[in-house]
């Protein structure tokens, strides 16, 4: 709250001073201050406006600038405009407005250019629909034309014509044979959407039934590609059963099987050495053997139903180990297709393995673990980052910061140690596998995913928070937290990850995975905003950052979680600088930093 205070301070001082834009920039910061203050009151519920009112506050600069450019003969009616779009927007917020990014949208939306009308585009030739709906889609793109070119509206105009644009297109694209029924639903289906949005071109319902319609476009596709005549058929059945039954109405399980089915059916032979071809052509059996179970869930009246869920992991699954096998490709591979010298009997032992699967009653298993094995200690996550600084020999960086050790050190062991591990997967050399170095490895993989996260916050300074990664996750209108309380909070934590790695270091695997258990709960706010920062993309322009701070964006429940503990991980720092600590505070925000943290994948 001590931020809204300022920001009134604020507002009233530049009033007291005047100017042309002193109302404008006055307003502009009690809005920061009403969504900050509602947003608090509102407790959780309220994250997403506590969010916008920093981001705000974060930006005035921005705002005051395009402020100062209103000229032109008009420009003491739009300034006087502007001022009061910004005043009724945070009325609305303090009389209970539920809807943050409206009000935002319609305050800043006086600060940004208004565009000409644009000229009438060609799509609009609507063959199938009535003129009435012909009419509303052209109303409806010309308005999506106009808004894509002002800053806050550009987000949801463009997903709005998206949206228009692929319906249209489905319509457009059924083909001939066509059952008469179904042509007559689909137009009747994305005409009432188009009226609706044309009245309100924020209907959610309406929206919704567009991206159904595309969806089942795409069913259409995925169906005419497929080469499994069974899974073919199951496909424009569940897409006629959608239409018939239901409208456009699409299920969540069909729109994932859907997404599954078009991440394709893995790498082709080609791509991959010469001696995992024939690995790869039996998971691709398994692979095509989970089309029937696709199938035959899809032909159940109830697309909902376990059969269909369980079909799809076991999709996912088979997929996911030709995924795999391609990675263990790229690890092994040396000039052409032949794998590089020092994986060559992992090859032979991965060939080996391949021709006793394709035997007779034999499982595939044994084929499916040394994948899976070769994939996760063949190389470590984070291990490229770490030969980088140890190649540098600097004497500051992010791995040694966080392990105390020199990088280099670490990729000795790791070397030496998959050395051994390697010697006995080789059926040339006709030795026993090397246990104690496979368990070694392991847990110098299970530490490096860990710091691997962290790492992503540390700059090549050594000092934590200060990576190009971490400053883009600080501009990002998702993460208000400091790095010095990000780092109060993970201090004790990093001290036991250190140790785990020097354990895995010293062959102890043991002892640094008790390490490693000792930092997982301190560790996992850190490892959050590692994988955050690792994807936080560029700044973007202000009104944009603003709006979908504000819940204009298609995470809003994401960013509601993340607001919530960056609040409450700020006063469990304060708490614990101040020598005290909230053990039933701690213990929720532990719980919803491993909520989200499971929603984050990791970047390796």
């Amino acid at each position: 709250m001590a931020r809204a205070a300022w920001l009134r301070e604020s507002a009233d001082a530049i009033a007291r001073v005047g100017g042309p834009v002193a109302g404008a920039k006055a307003e502009l910061r009690r809005l920061a201050a009403a969504l900050i203050v509602t947003g608090e009151a509102a407790g959780e519920s309220g994250s997403t406006r506590v969010i916008a009112g920093y981001t705000l506050a974060r930006r005035l600069a921005d705002f005051d600038a395009a402020a100062d450019a209103i000229a032109g003969p008009a420009s003491a009616a739009e300034r006087a405009l502007v001022e009061a779009d910004l005043r009724s927007a945070a009325a609305l917020l303090g009389r209970g407005e539920t809807r943050p990014s409206v009000a935002v949208r319609a305050a800043l939306a006086g600060l940004a250019s208004v565009p000409q009308m644009p000229a009438t585009d060609e799509l609009l030739v609507l063959d199938g629909l009535d003129p009435g709906s012909g009419a509303a889609a052209q109303r409806l793109l010309l308005l999506c034309a106009q808004a894509r070119s002002m800053p806050p509206f550009a987000d949801s105009g463009g997903l709005l014509e998206q949206s228009l644009r692929d319906a249209i297109g489905v319509l457009r694209s059924l083909p001939t044979a066509t059952p008469e029924l179904r042509r007559e639903r689909v137009a009747s289906v994305l005409e009432r959407a188009i009226i609706a949005l044309d009245v309100s071109p924020s209907d959610s319902a309406a929206m919704a039934t567009l991206r159904d319609i595309a969806l089942l476009g795409r069913v259409g596709r995925i169906a005419s590609r497929q080469t499994s005549p069974p899974l073919r058929r199951a496909l424009e059945s569940a897409a006629d059963r959608a239409w018939i039954d239901g409208g456009a109405q699409v299920t969540g399980s069909l729109r994932g099987m859907c997404e599954l089915v078009e991440r394709g059916d893995g790498p082709r032979d080609e791509t991959l050495i010469r001696p995992l071809r024939p690995a790869a052509r039996l998971l691709r059996l398994t692979l095509r053997e989970t089309d029937a179970g696709l199938a035959a869930a899809l032909a159940e009246p109830n697309a909902l139903s376990p059969a269909l869920a369980t079909a799809v992991t076991a999709r996912a699954r088979a997929l996911g180990d030709l995924r795999r096998l391609e990675r263990v490709s790229a690890i092994m591979a040396g000039a052409g297709d032949s794998p590089s010298d020092a994986w060559k009997g992992a090859a032979e032992a991965a060939l080996a393995a391949a021709r006793e699967a394709a035997k007779p009653g034999a499982t595939r298993q044994p084929l499916v673990d040394l994948i899976h094995e070769i994939s996760r200690l063949g190389r470590l996550a984070g291990e490229d980052s770490l030969r980088a600084e140890a190649q540098g020999g600097g004497d500051r960086g992010a791995w040694r910061t966080l392990t105390g050790l020199a990088p280099a050190t670490i990729v000795r062991t790791i070397d030496d140690t998959r050395r051994r591990w390697l010697a006995g997967l080789d059926p040339r050399k006709r030795v026993a596998p090397d246990t104690a170095a496979r368990d070694q490895l392991a847990a110098l993989a299970e530490v490096m995913d860990t710091l691997t996260d962290v790492a992503h916050l540390v700059g090549d300074n050594g000092e934590f928070g200060a990576s190009g990664a971490a400053m883009r996750l600080a501009a990002s209108p998702e993460w208000e937290m400091h790095a010095a309380s990000l780092e109060t909070m993970s201090r004790p934590a990093l001290a036991e990850l250190a140790r785990a790695c020097a354990e895995a270091v010293a062959g102890n695997p043991d002892a640094a995975r008790a390490a490693l258990a000792n930092a997982s709960g301190g560790i996992s706010l850190a490892r959050l905003a590692g994988r955050l920062a690792a994807r936080a993309p560029e700044p973007v322009d202000p009104w944009r950052e603003v709006i979908l701070s504000a819940g204009g964006s298609t995470t809003d429940a994401d960013s509601a979680r993340l607001a919530a503990i960056c609040r409450y991980a700020e006063e469990c720092a304060r708490l614990r600088s101040a020598g005290a600590t909230s053990v039933p505070l701690e213990a929720w925000l532990a719980a919803r930093v491993r909520e989200a943290l499971a929603r984050v994948d990791s970047p390796d």
